[in-house]
Order: C-alpha cells, then structure tokens, then sequence
C-alpha cells in the first residue's frame, strides 16, 4: 500500500505542475490572438513595401479574411488546450479523492462530516471542474464575433472579386441540380438565424445596405459565426465522453468468445474419426499441441468442412447482450476475426476447377489444396456473415483481419488490418477476447480487455506474458458478466 501511496503522491505533483504549465499556454495564447486581431489595424496605417505591387485595396481584404481564418483555428487550440488542462484538474481531484478516502476511514462518521465540512475545500469529484463554464462560452462568444466581424470587413471590401466568385460557384451547383438559394434561405429560416437575421436586416434596411451584401454576404458570416459555436460544442462533447482518447466501441472476437467452438469441434471430430475427445481435453490451442492423439492434418481436415462453420453453435446471451449493449448502453459494435479457411475471393471460387488447381497444387497453400481436392470450396466471409445475420448477432463493423499475432504478413497492404491495429486506429475502449496473447497487448491499447474463461486459456503458454495479467483484463465466465461491468460503468 505505501507503494502506491507514493505513486500517486508523485503522481499529484507531476499532474498538478502539468495543469498550471497548460493554464499558463492557454493565457499566452490569448494573448497571441490579441496580436494577430491587431495586425488589420496596423496593415490599414502602414505601407506594405515588401509587396508594394499589389493594391491596398486588394491586400486588405485578404488581410481581414485571413485574420478571420487564423483566429478561427487559433480558438479551436485554446478550447483544446483548455479541455486538456480541465482534464488534468480532474485527474488531481481523484488523487485528491484517493488521499482523503485513506484518511477517512480511520475516522467515524461524525469526524468525517467535520473534516469534509472544514477541510475540504477543494473538490474531489472527477466530474469537476465541468467543460461546459460559461464564463469560457462568453470568451468563444467574443472571439467568434470578432472572427465573423473581420470576415463581414474583408468580404465587404472584396464584394467585386466575390461576386464573380459566388457567381461561379451559383452555376455550378445549378449543373448539380442545387438550389443554393434555396439552401441559403433554409439556414436563415432557423429560429435563431432568423431572429439575428431580422435584427441585422433593420440594420441595413437603416443604413441603405446593398442587396449583394444583405442576400450573400451576411448569410456567409451568420454559417461562419454558427461554425465557431458548433466546433466548440463538438470539443467540449468530445472531452466530456472522453472519446479523444477512446472512443465508444466494443470490439469482439468471434471464436471462443461469440461460438462455442471447443464442444463443437469435439463433436465433428468424433463424428469424423474413431477416437472420441472431449472439450475438457483442450487446455492449449491449437488443439494438435495438447491432444497427441489429434494430428495437424485431421485437425486441418475438420475446419476444411464448410458444415463445420455454418453449424457453430452460439454462445449463450452473446446475441441478446449485445443488443442490449448497443440500444440501452449506445455502444458501437466492432467484430474481428482470423479465418484462413476456404476460399475468400468469390472470383476463386467460380473460375478455378479441380483439374487446374490438381495441376498448380505445388504452387498452393496445403488448405487450399484441401479444399479443391475435396471439392470444399466455400466462401468463408459469406459464411461469416450469414452466421452472425442467423443468430441475430448485431454489429456496426465486420473485420477479416489479413494479418494477426501468430500470422505475420510482408505486404504492406494487409500488415495493418488486424485487431491491434485498427483498435489503435478506432480507439476502441473495450475488447471481449479468449486468447491472453491476444488480450495482452490490447490491454496496452484498450480501456479494459475481457477475458473469456475457457479451459485453454487458464494458464499463458508463452513466456512473455507475466503470470499475473495486467488490471485492465477482467476474466469473466459469460456475457451476462460483461454486460453487468459496462453497466456499471456507464
């Protein structure tokens, strides 16, 4: 316990010195807008000698709309790093949090009312401090007005080039069939684009503004001014689900962990072979390793039935569960899986005959020669999917990796399409897996792994993997146990 005592002490201090180093970045960076807001105003009172060819006349639009683009992406970084640096303030709270649950529990209940009343000042909530602050929204607020002003000057000065341009743009989208206009007037017919709209109509009915300039360019700076407070809301959304770190997506393996292929194999096994196994027996995968009397060959032979995988039973709950993670929960569902067997291409499976496969069979993988020989040819993916679609088995993603763990490929085509990979990529943040190779490393890229239970899978047949497994892998019996931990979470 004093070993991560003092973690997590170390831990306060370097947390806690990251969150004022971001503080102070996001107070310079406002500063730094300031200057670059500033730069239009000096443009206006000095003279460009460096391009003195160009007209002021031309040069200032492009100042004040350039300005506008920078500023935009220079709000979005202070959002971001703001998001971070609340982030880290959470993160000091559950440290906080952990510290005082060590010192409370040696005090009664009433003591622990004094001392949370009198000492605990500062929140030890990890739902605090929240994104969403309103005095920051009035800070996006002012700067994305001072944005869509700058945008509204530079396009008001270039109203002749525009013209032309949104002219063009007009005929084009008039080739597509698309009514701009039609388009234009929709966005302004939004209740809280109409109400700006009709005060800034007054305006320039006011001062005589020019149609040009009230149908086009105050529609174009509403959608920029609109732009700003939807990219923040989208920042703030992100942050608060935590989905730039993970995102909300279970991936799945299939077998071992949707089928229940131990039993099933057994029972194609016997059915094809005179001695009699049973699933107890698989303490090691794959199966030939742990059983002396299956060899590598009938083993082969079993997964070359195309009956084999189309009769796989389903693991009990796995359908039901699923769904009730994707309609009540909300999660994404991402299923992978490793299937060398039978043919994938269709077009193999329609131009290749037996004699000319019987011909290059040399030339051939063992499995594929099996396949033609035996005239088992099957379209494995096919099979895939109708077996999910049978078994009502909902998912948003279906992977057939190319490469994997124990199946190394050289092209680079393939070399990322595996589980680790694309977990990487779709920063998916839990995993259901029956391999502990497997789940192993994804605990390094996943939230949490879970482990289904089998007889196989009780003990790690390889070295590298530390006896003890990591605390972000859960072994669990059932998808009723999955289930009942994501519920928990949230």
């Amino acid at each position: 316990m004093k070993d991560i005592t003092d973690f997590m002490l170390e831990e306060y201090k370097n947390i806690s010195s990251a969150f004022f180093d971001i503080s102070s970045k996001v107070v310079s960076f406002f500063k730094y807008i300031l200057i670059i807001y500033s730069v239009p105003i000096i443009a206006l009172n000095e003279p460009i000698s460096t391009i003195s060819r160009i007209k002021r006349s031309d040069i200032n639009p492009i100042i004040f709309i350039g300005i506008s683009i920078i500023g935009l992406f220079v709000l979005m970084y202070i959002i971001k790093l703001r998001n971070e640096a609340l982030l880290y303030a959470r993160t000091i709270n559950g440290v906080r949090r952990f510290f005082y649950d060590q010192e409370l529990m040696k005090m009664d209940d009433d003591e622990k009312i004094m001392f949370t009343n009198n000492f605990n000042i500062l929140p030890t909530q990890k739902e605090k401090p929240s994104f969403t602050d309103k005095q920051f929204l009035w800070i996006v607020r002012t700067l994305s007005v001072i944005n869509s002003f700058y945008l509204f000057i530079g396009l008001v000065e270039w109203k002749n080039n525009l013209t032309v341009t949104l002219y063009l743009i007009n005929n084009l989208f008039i080739s597509a069939n698309i009514n701009i206009t039609k388009i234009i007037k929709f966005i302004v017919s939004l209740p809280i684009f109409n109400l700006i709209y009709s005060f800034i109509r007054s305006i320039a009915l006011s001062i005589k503004l020019d149609l040009f300039t009230f149908h086009y360019i105050i529609p174009i700076v509403l959608f920029w001014l609109w732009f700003h407070f939807y990219l923040y809301r989208y920042y703030i959304k992100k942050a608060e689900i935590g989905s730039d770190f993970y995102s909300h997506t279970i991936g799945i393996d299939i077998d071992g962990v949707l089928n229940e292929h131990e039993q099933h194999f057994c029972k194609v096994y016997n059915e094809n072979n005179e001695i009699s196994i049973t699933s107890d027996e698989i303490t090691k995968m794959p199966v030939n390793e742990c059983i002396p009397s299956v060899t590598k060959s009938s083993e082969r032979k079993v997964f070359l039935e195309k009956s084999y995988w189309q009769e796989m039973p389903v693991k009990e709950n796995a359908s039901n569960t699923i769904d009730e993670l994707i309609t009540k929960l909300g999660y994404k569902i991402n299923i992978f899986t490793w299937r060398e067997w039978g043919f994938n291409n269709i077009w193999a499976i329609k131009f290749l005959n037996a004699n000319f496969v019987n011909k290059i069979r040399y030339f051939l993988p063992y499995y594929y020669y099996e396949i033609f020989k035996k005239g088992r040819k099957f379209n494995i993916r096919k099979i895939t999917r109708d077996w999910l679609n049978n078994n009502n088995i909902k998912f948003h993603k279906l992977t057939f990796e190319q490469g994997n763990l124990h199946h190394q490929v050289s092209s680079k085509k393939y070399k990322y399409k595996n589980r680790f990979y694309l977990s990487k990529e779709r920063k998916i943040k839990f995993f259901v897996e029956d391999n502990p190779e497997k789940a192993f490393v994804l605990s390094n890229i996943c939230n949490i792994v879970f482990l289904m239970n089998h007889k196989y899978n009780e003990h790690s047949y390889n070295e590298t993997i530390p006896k003890d497994l990591p605390h972000n892998i859960i072994r669990v019996d059932d998808w009723i146990s999955i289930y009942n931990h994501l519920n928990k979470i949230g």
